[in-house]
């Protein structure tokens, strides 16, 4: 696509690309547990906290490796137990098995694979204080997120959460840079507190602030007057396009 295009991102570093995304969805997924940590507690510090980790694939990995390094202590499982053994090996998890994640004693419950994971057979279980996580759809509705609220547990919208590989190959239409992709990916923490802010603001759950916060982002940009492109002033001002007759 590449090829025909350069209306493409998430293409390989030999062309000018990011590359792989995981790394920085994963260190997204950490700065939005970061500000869910300081709402709970007071501090995003994450040595000492205990993560229940639910999938280890390309987010998951990177992100069990980054809470490593931070002092988290980590129980993890995953469908490929390959997966789980290298987390294991690598950072010192603590294996579990599939179905038993959501009893996990832990300061954060973060899904990092499947959808739809809070539900009615779910929720009585989660022994957490804080969900977030990179998987898509976490809420199987969003009934779940209101529930959650309602039991003190603080929960980081998914698509806020996980928008760091998202946020990382936007900046390759202005021409990538590395440095930059962290720093505009690290904004993510204070995404989060925004939306925790207009939560109370507004005496929502946070599910429904995100939302809110998304509206009211899209309306603003919508009101900015767009330059007109090259071929519309040259047509305005009376000149006609090149064309070639080749």
């Amino acid at each position: 696509i590449f090829q025909e295009t350069d209306r493409v991102v998430g293409v390989h570093p030999v062309h000018g690309g990011s590359g792989d995304p995981s790394p920085f969805t994963a260190y997204g997924t950490l700065q939005g547990i970061k500000a869910c940590l300081n709402k709970r507690y007071g501090s995003p510090e994450i040595k000492g906290k205990t993560f229940a980790v639910q999938g280890v694939g390309s987010v998951g990995y990177n992100l069990v490796k980054l809470i490593a390094k931070e002092g988290g202590v980590i129980y993890a499982c995953d469908i490929n137990e390959e997966r789980v053994k290298r987390a294991a090996d690598e950072f010192g998890v603590q294996p579990v098995p599939m179905n038993e994640i959501y009893d996990v004693d832990a300061n954060v419950f973060a899904p990092c694979a499947l959808g739809a994971v809070i539900n009615g057979e779910t929720v009585d279980r989660l022994q957490c204080d804080i969900v977030a996580g990179s998987a898509n759809n976490q809420l199987e509705s969003e009934e779940w997120g209101t529930e959650l609220e309602r039991r003190n547990v603080v929960y980081a919208p998914d698509y806020a959460v996980n928008a760091g590989g998202l946020v990382n190959v936007a900046i390759e239409l202005q021409g990538y840079n590395r440095e930059r992709a962290f720093q505009a990916v690290s904004s993510i923490y204070n995404n989060i507190e925004n939306i925790f802010r207009i939560a109370e603001r507004d005496g929502i759950p946070s599910w429904q602030a995100a939302d809110r916060m998304a509206v009211e982002r899209i309306n603003a940009i919508s009101t900015i007057r767009q330059p007109y492109s090259k071929r519309f002033k040259d047509r305005l001002s009376g000149r006609s396009p090149k064309v070639s007759h080749h």
